[in-house]
């Protein structure tokens, strides 16, 4: 018979109750892991909605003025749709139930802030400032750890923030050099007569040329003081509003046609100008048709070319044309606004269309004594959207038709800024 300290010095069962107590120790850290990872992950695809959200909000002051009413609407569509595409741990983004305020703060300078409030997604819309805000918030995710501690359930945050910021470097920029629209003097009726119909735009017929200081150019920028506003002549100005013409040149149909870097410089005419290390029609030409990768940097002196271009022009044009043949100005569109309509399908977005190009201004000033002869140097103070409709009549010498779409899209800011040229950031 063994003693009673025998018994007791026999630890046999104790190893079971510590190896139980280990188990479920080391299950109860998994379970830890496991949720942890879980919350993890569902914070990062918050974020990632979050982001998302903002980014496509902030596009619509990319495409439109700030100063345009719809801007807000279309800020609040395009977050709303790209967030309801999107899933945060299997489940769908929830924006039903919208209800939107606006609520004025700031003191000496007054600004706006249009909030926008569903069941997941909350947005602050700020023209401003060309901004959007997005706040994403999920609750109910389960946890299998939590659930031990009689908390099943947790729940995720995320924000961020984008603007639409003006930029000075844009990509795929076609070669044709435009001059900015000025004020023109003279608008006499006569042989002689350069605006004869003065409806401030230059006009199939009429020969206008850049006599200053009688014509005068002061270029487009929305953050200009007011009492600066009404001085603006270039593209994207209140300057032509008025005149039946399309409010602030959206929707504007420009015509243009190729000219020698020795006539005398008129409005409605453009240089063919090399892009990087570009030189010569076929490099012209494939410049038109395709995307040259090189970045064209407002304020950089870039060279034109010595003749022009009129049959690499028209030969490059119609095949840029030819590749979205359907696509057409509708000026029906967005209530009577007008817009882009038959775009290929296989481009989606009329963004993407081959016929929407970025073509890139320059201030008259600069050019406005040109000597002849030589090669002639040019730099450019702006980058706009346009919308390619094809020629006017045949023959090479027909003039290029097409339609001002505003804002062009940057891939850097640089040195200088343009007022039409506009990239998307993250801001927050």
């Amino acid at each position: 018979m063994r003693s009673r300290a025998t018994l007791v010095r026999n630890e046999r069962g104790a190893t079971l109750v510590l190896i139980a107590v280990m188990l479920f120790a080391m299950l109860g850290l998994a379970a830890l892991a496991i949720d942890l990872a879980a919350l993890r992950d569902g914070k990062a695809e918050a974020q990632r909605v979050a982001d998302a959200t903002a980014l496509a909000g902030a596009i619509a002051f990319r495409d439109k003025p700030s100063t345009d009413p719809t801007s807000i609407t279309d800020a609040q569509t395009n977050a709303l749709n790209i967030a309801r595409q999107n899933k945060i741990r299997a489940d769908t983004v929830d924006v039903r139930n919208a209800t939107v305020t606006s609520r004025d703060y700031g003191a000496s300078v007054k600004y706006k802030v249009y909030t926008v409030v569903t069941n997941e997604v909350t947005l602050n819309i700020i023209p401003d400032s060309q901004r959007v805000r997005a706040f994403v918030h999920r609750d109910g995710l389960a946890t299998f750890f939590g659930g031990l501690l009689a908390k099943p359930f947790s729940s995720v945050t995320a924000v961020a923030a984008a603007q639409a910021s003006q930029s000075g470097i844009s990509k795929c920029v076609k070669p044709l050099a435009i001059p900015d629209l000025w004020s023109e003097s003279n608008t006499s009726s006569g042989k002689n007569g350069q605006d004869k119909n003065a409806n401030k735009v230059w006009d199939t017929g009429e020969g206008w040329q850049f006599e200053p200081p009688s014509d005068k150019y002061v270029a487009f920028d929305p953050n200009a003081p007011a009492s600066q506003l009404p001085l603006q002549t270039g593209y994207g100005s209140a300057f032509r509003n008025g005149t039946g013409q399309p409010t602030n040149d959206y929707g504007r149909s420009i015509t243009i046609k190729a000219q020698k870097p020795t006539d005398a410089i008129t409005s409605g005419w453009f240089y063919p100008w090399r892009i990087g290390d570009s030189k010569g029609a076929n490099d012209y030409k494939n410049n038109i048709t395709g995307c040259n990768p090189s970045p064209v940097e407002l304020g950089v002196t870039y060279k034109v070319e010595n003749g022009d271009m009129v049959g690499p022009t028209k030969q490059a044009f119609n095949d840029l044309i030819a590749t979205d043949a359907g696509a057409h100005w509708d000026p029906t569109a967005d209530g009577g606004k007008g817009g882009i309509a038959g775009v290929d399908s296989r481009y989606g977005d009329w963004r993407n269309s081959p016929r929407v190009v970025p073509l890139a201004l320059f201030n008259p000033n600069i050019i406005a004594n040109i000597k002849s002869g030589g090669s002639l140097d040019i730099q450019f103070n702006n980058i706009a959207l346009f919308f390619v409709e094809g020629f006017e009549g045949n023959g090479n010498q027909a003039p290029l038709k097409g339609r001002f779409l505003y804002f062009a899209s940057g891939t850097g800011t640089g040195p200088v800024l343009g007022p039409l040229v506009k990239t998307l950031q993250l801001i927050q």
